[in-house]
């Protein structure tokens, strides 16, 4: 309602954009990448950088969940690079991480591990950056037949949800 009543570009974008993740997060990939389109649509008008690496972070996303490995590397190492360029540390935190889940999903846990070694101590004061950095490592420690360290992953998941005293703001 908020993003109706300023009615920018800017803004509504950014509505769709929570739109798209939420859709993805419900397995509606369809549905999410309309949103995604609108987005990209209204962003046209004006496009900020921290906008344009939200939105390639939200489709990097997407095509993982969809299968599209290669879409998914090529949008996050696009968003690594803008990320780099602009210092937005959340976005490149985010990009690697998108990053890992393509390397793992290829089967390469190993480099998801190590990449997910960059990201994860500088998490701090990004829980949902973390909590999706260390799920992943689960998901590559299990793949790796590494039980120990997915037990041990899935701990931290926990640890860091429970750690977080504000709620989520989506």
């Amino acid at each position: 309602q908020l993003a109706a009543k300023i009615g920018d570009a800017e803004s509504l974008a950014s509505l769709h954009l929570a739109v798209a993740r939420l859709e993805g997060i419900r397995g509606r990939c369809l549905a999410a990448h309309r949103h995604l389109e609108i987005a990209r649509h209204l962003a046209a008008v004006k496009i900020s950088d921290v906008l344009n690496c939200f939105m390639d972070l939200v489709e990097a996303s997407l095509e993982a969940i969809s299968g599209n490995l290669q879409r998914s590397r090529t949008l996050a190492e696009s968003t690594l690079n803008r990320a780099e360029e602009g210092r937005f540390v959340k976005y490149k935190l985010a990009a690697l991480t998108n990053l890992s889940v393509t390397a793992l999903y290829s089967g390469h846990a190993e480099r998801a591990s190590r990449l997910l070694g960059q990201v994860i101590p500088e998490t701090t004061q990004l829980t949902y950056v973390k909590l999706g950095a260390l799920d992943t490592l689960a998901q590559a420690c299990l793949y790796a037949d590494d039980l120990e360290s997915c037990r041990r992953a899935r701990e931290q998941c926990l640890q860091a949800g429970t750690a977080d005293r504000v709620p989520g703001r989506s």
